[in-house]
């Protein structure tokens, strides 16, 4: 079995309301291997196919992650990252920026 890594993972939320990180080819297929029979149309088919195809190394992953990740949005699964807050992104209040 291969472990080809996406650049960027895609968060999917699964049949149990779960957010999901699928960051490799072999996660999507078995994300996709498990989707119910009645929901496959031809984007969950062009993107089963780009995974395999990915699996067999004849078109790059990305190719897989961008197919996988156009099917999460059509079947409204895809879920958004929150940007956490670092500490280096807060501004610093000094004494002279509070008010009087």
């Amino acid at each position: 079995m291969s472990t080809q890594a996406f650049a960027h993972a895609v968060l999917v939320k699964d049949e149990n309301h779960i957010i999901r990180e699928i960051n490799t080819v072999d996660a999507a297929t078995d994300f996709l291997d498990h989707w119910p029979q009645d929901r496959r149309g031809p984007i969950y088919g062009a993107a089963y196919r780009a995974c395999t195809f990915a699996r067999e190394g004849r078109v790059p992953v990305d190719v897989a992650s961008n197919a996988f990740a156009s099917f999460a949005r059509s079947a409204k699964i895809i879920q958004h990252a929150r940007m956490p807050i670092e500490p280096w992104m807060i501004i610093p209040k000094d004494k002279r920026s509070r008010p009087v």
